[in-house]
């Protein structure tokens, strides 16, 4: 029964998802399903965003943050238990990857290497097929009333936010990265890659 499935493009959820309205749209686009990229709320202070939980003004621009910080971390293989309790914030990430490779990488490069993480990985998805019409939810979460103490039926508007995402990202309507954007990122040879 497809309805009543718990699974998004290329995995199944590991947790359960809470109603934020950018928890949502991250997992809507994550690119191996629900994974912990989706944590994000746990770690909010080391981007030093504030964002209203049910506000979908500025949740495109969180979400792809969020997202390329958790690449950024990936890469680096930096547990993300370190965050808990704020003790480690994205200068320490900085400070520790210039002090043992003797680079001087500052903290909008670190996120531009993560926003390249993301992206590539973007562009992979892309070439197995995936586009906006595998950013989704699944319909239980859509359509189920939930009941209980706070708990909300407050359903975020997918199709505005998955357009402010794709807007932010520089990506198509569809969901694809754009050749400028690929171009920025230094990844332009992917575009010609992904049309064969």
């Amino acid at each position: 029964m497809q309805e009543g499935a718990l699974h998004l493009f290329l995995g199944e959820f590991l947790w359960h998802i809470d109603l934020f309205t950018g928890q949502r749209m991250n997992f809507c686009i994550i690119h191996a399903g629900c994974n912990s990229h989706g944590k994000r709320y746990k770690i909010l202070h080391l981007l030093r965003m504030q964002v209203p939980v049910y506000e979908v003004e500025g949740k495109a621009e969180f979400t792809a943050k969020m997202q390329d910080l958790m690449c950024a971390m990936d890469a680096l293989i930096l547990c993300r238990f370190s965050q808990v309790g704020k003790a480690v914030n994205v200068t320490n990430h900085v400070d520790w990857l210039n002090l043992i490779t003797g680079w001087n990488m500052e903290i909008p490069e670190y996120m531009k290497v993560g926003e390249r993480l993301f992206n590539l990985k973007r562009m992979y998805n892309c070439r197995l097929g995936a586009s906006r019409k595998d950013d989704f939810l699944p319909y239980r979460f859509m359509t189920l009333k939930r009941t209980g103490e706070d708990l909300t039926n407050q359903l975020p508007p997918m199709g505005r936010l998955l357009s402010d995402y794709y807007t932010y990202r520089g990506w198509s309507e569809d969901g694809i990265p754009t050749s400028g954007k690929l171009e920025e990122l230094g990844l332009d040879e992917l575009e010609s890659n992904n049309s064969n």
